[in-house]
């Protein structure tokens, strides 16, 4: 399914394409990229690993038609994963 999203504001537009959803997930992770509109300040999803090249991932709460409130929501606790590239750990904000 192809997904239409965007940040509270609306500069922020984009879309993306998805098995349809039906849960959503609370991630901890060491090295993702947050991007952020730089006009009303809302997080619009991550890009997983350097350059994004584990994938995307995307705020359920910008995403049209979706109640992201209503979804089954399980937390992983990335703290509990092995960890690669051990002893490396990058944060940066978008």
């Amino acid at each position: 399914m192809e997904f239409k999203a965007r940040c509270h504001c609306g500069r922020v537009r984009f879309s993306f394409r998805s098995p349809p959803i039906k849960a959503g997930r609370l991630w901890n992770e060491k090295v993702l990229y947050n991007y952020f509109c730089k006009f009303c300040g809302v997080f619009t999803y991550i890009g997983d690993g350097e350059n994004a090249r584990d994938g995307y991932r995307v705020n359920l709460g910008c995403v049209e038609g979706i109640d992201s409130l209503a979804l089954d929501i399980s937390i992983i606790d990335g703290n509990a994963l092995p960890v690669v590239g051990a002893g490396v750990s990058e944060w940066h904000g978008g």
